[in-house]
């Protein structure tokens, strides 16, 4: 009788197996086809009746089936189904490195996964060996995981645990410190409100008021801090580079001269702002009992630097703004006195006197200027130093060149009001026809940086690998330096000069 030596087998296994067909003595000869997942791979023809030995050894699920003949008949047999896994299963542990201190608890990370081309989802059989480390000692560990499938198929991957001495001690008398800060501030706060109170209980039986000079706490506190400021800008003085760097700040001086007696001054707030996000990134780790990462070090330095970078900028463009539109003021107001025959001298004092603002005070300054002996054209060449902007320029050029050569100075300054008003009347057609493409810009912009943070609200630990790996640090510069040139292209895109 023909046989196959395995029928079929009821569950996957991960060994070889080996079916035997034995013909009949009647059968001349056979043909036998072995199919995997109903996929045909082999056709093998035997002349004879003798027995055949069928070799299975990869991944899937077989069945074979016989051809076989004798001097009158076709004889037709099936086999059952063979199952092997030889595929391991796919097992992610996420991290490879994991830093501990000696007081912390291990936990199974909840992102490890574990997946089966057969059992599916395997993540509940992963086992570790976390009950066989000596976590209370210092030194580097190795977390294995571990998962295998019902066919016996197992996976291993290792995960370094480095467990880094219990410096609570330090963290405890951080914290500590920061509290008395505190507690100091507070106080000084409840003993300035409490000289309020009684001062207004006080007031009733005063028989006249007085004016009381007494600056505020608030106002200490910025006058302590303006003191620091330029005791930190005297010792940038002495530094080269950084005197040549606090440059590029002129720009913001015209606006900032109240606070700041110089650019250096600007970079020393720079650098108490950046202390100061660093000292706020300290405290709220020491809160936590943990120590700051390098990362965790050099992103409040970074941030805190450049902050008042961008605040200045707004600032800047706000002011830039501002100067535009005075200026048109300013020329409509000496193209009046023009008409009205006074001389350039006058009209820069009328402009002086019914101007306010920026531009109205710079003309004070060029009459009182003017009232000392410097000429015109020096008057004009040092308002432009002082407000550097085109128009400025354009104006000062144009006074300049009338006050030498002479000329039609209504026509000129009429010629200048329209072509100033002109500019303003495009500069803001243009900004209506571009406001829709500057909404998507700073959509597509602020997108990412939304995902990243609702992300990390989400999933704390999903953006873990990087910051922990090396390979992870790596791909998020490359990503920050896509992302910066991205914006920089499209800025370039979107902007017009005129």
């Amino acid at each position: 009788m023909n046989n196959f030596s395995i029928y079929s087998t009821d569950k996957y296994t991960n060994e070889n197996i080996t079916v035997t067909f034995t013909p009949d003595t009647y059968i001349i000869n056979y043909t036998y086809r072995v199919y995997r997942d109903n996929e045909l791979i082999s056709v093998i023809k035997v002349d004879s009746n003798m027995p055949s030995d069928i070799l299975l050894d990869s991944t899937g699920t077989f069945k074979i089936t016989v051809e076989a003949y004798s001097k009158l008949y076709r004889y037709d047999y099936e086999s059952g189904t063979y199952l092997i896994d030889k595929q391991a299963p796919e097992l992610k542990v996420g991290q490879s490195i994991i830093r501990m201190r000696t007081n912390d608890t291990l936990k199974v990370r909840s992102n490890i996964k574990a997946y089966d081309n057969v059992d599916g989802d395997i993540t509940s059989s992963i086992t570790t060996n976390i009950n066989e480390l000596d976590l209370t000692k210092v030194g580097t560990k190795s977390l294995v995981y571990t998962v295998s499938d019902k066919a016996g198929n197992t996976v291993s991957k290792t995960v370094s645990v480095n467990v880094l001495a219990n410096n609570s001690y330090t963290l405890a008398l951080i914290q500590m410190i920061f509290i008395i800060i505190l507690f100091v501030i507070a106080n000084k706060l409840n003993h300035y409100l409490g000289l309020i109170k009684l001062e207004k209980r006080f007031a009733k039986y005063a028989l006249e008021s007085e004016i009381d000079d007494t600056p505020s706490f608030f106002d200490v506190l910025i006058h302590f801090y303006d003191e620091i400021v330029e005791a930190l800008a005297k010792v940038i003085n002495k530094s080269v580079f950084l005197t040549k760097y606090s440059k590029r700040y002129n720009k913001y001086m015209i606006f900032t001269k109240e606070r700041y007696s110089s650019t250096t001054s600007i970079v020393a707030s720079k650098i108490l702002c950046s202390i100061a996000f660093l000292l706020l990134a300290v405290f709220s780790r020491a809160m936590q009992y943990k120590t700051l990462t390098i990362y965790e070090v050099t992103i409040p330095l970074v941030v805190g630097f450049y902050v008042l970078d961008v605040i200045y900028a707004v600032k800047h463009r706000i002011h830039y703004e501002k100067i535009e539109n005075d200026l048109l003021q300013a020329v409509i107001i000496m193209n009046n006195a023009f008409k009205s025959g006074r001389s350039i001298v006058q009209a820069i004092a009328l402009v002086g006197h019914e101007l306010p603002g920026i531009v109205g005070t710079q003309f004070i300054i060029m009459r009182k200027e003017l009232s000392k002996g410097l000429s015109l054209d020096v008057v004009f060449k040092r308002f432009a130093e002082r407000i550097d902007i085109e128009e400025v320029n354009y104006l000062t050029a144009s006074l300049t060149i009338l006050n030498r050569t002479g000329g039609n100075i209504i026509k000129v300054f009429s010629s200048i009001e329209n072509s100033l008003f002109m500019k303003k009347k495009l500069k803001l057609e243009l900004k209506s026809l571009t406001s829709s493409s500057k909404v998507i810009m700073w959509v597509l912009f602020l997108i990412p940086i939304a995902y990243v943070l609702i992300i990390s609200i989400l999933n704390p630990a999903y953006f873990d690998p990087f910051f922990k790996t090396s390979f992870g640090v790596v791909l998020l510069l490359v990503s920050v330096i896509f992302y910066a040139i991205y914006i920089i292209i499209v800025r370039k895109i979107l902007k017009v000069r005129m």
